[in-house]
């Protein structure tokens, strides 16, 4: 009876030691991911800002209104094949990462895409029909929106690159943790299943 007794013991510490692990397991490559996601993310976004550069520059302003002003046919060509791979990758699980990485990655891809939308319409047949000082204006207002959109790059670089260090560190612990539990549960249980062993006298 006793020995029945002490087995399911054995049985439940076995069970619960493995539950434990598991937990451990699951939190470890959670962290993995997300640290894969702030990566993966801050690559993106500093190639973004890479190709604004030009445009947040006075001299790129004033080139283009200069071929404005001396040919009244002019038009802006502005190839539009970004790409917003990992972003798209990432949305639907961006919930696992921290809210303030969340704000502000978010806040630089909803600016990327107002910028987009603003060197798409330097395209349109209607922004061509403009008088050539409107148009300038449209090309001036870039300036100031490319310097915009560089500046919520950098917020969001900066904030992604901070929680990767503090999910580096976390990861650490919790594998610090994994290990150390695998350890205890191994010798807990060898220690018990002794223990067991010798009251009942098979030892």
């Amino acid at each position: 009876m006793l020995a029945a007794v002490f087995a399911a013991l054995v049985g439940a510490l076995s069970w619960l030691a493995k539950s434990a692990v598991a937990g451990m397991v699951w939190f470890y490559n959670r962290l993995t991911r997300e640290i894969e996601m702030t990566v993966a993310l801050r690559a993106e976004i500093e190639t973004c800002v890479k190709s604004l550069e030009t445009f947040a520059k006075e001299e790129t302003a004033s080139s283009i209104k200069a071929q404005m002003a001396a040919s009244q046919d002019y038009r802006i060509f502005v190839p539009l094949d970004r790409d917003y791979f990992i972003f798209d990758l990432i949305k639907p699980d961006i919930s696992l990462l921290p809210e303030a990485s969340i704000r502000e990655v978010v806040k630089f891809y909803d600016g990327m895409g107002a910028f987009d939308t603003l060197l798409a319409s330097f395209q349109d047949v209607r922004f061509e029909s403009f008088p050539v000082e409107r148009r300038m204006g449209y090309i001036d207002s870039m300036i100031g929106a490319a310097a915009n959109v560089l500046s919520d790059g950098a917020a969001a670089t900066e904030v992604l690159a901070n929680a990767r260090r503090r999910l580096l560190a976390k990861r650490n612990v919790s594998l610090a943790v994994l290990v150390v539990g695998l350890g205890v549960s191994a010798l807990g249980a060898g220690a018990f299943a002794r223990s067991v062993a010798a009251y009942c006298g098979v030892g």
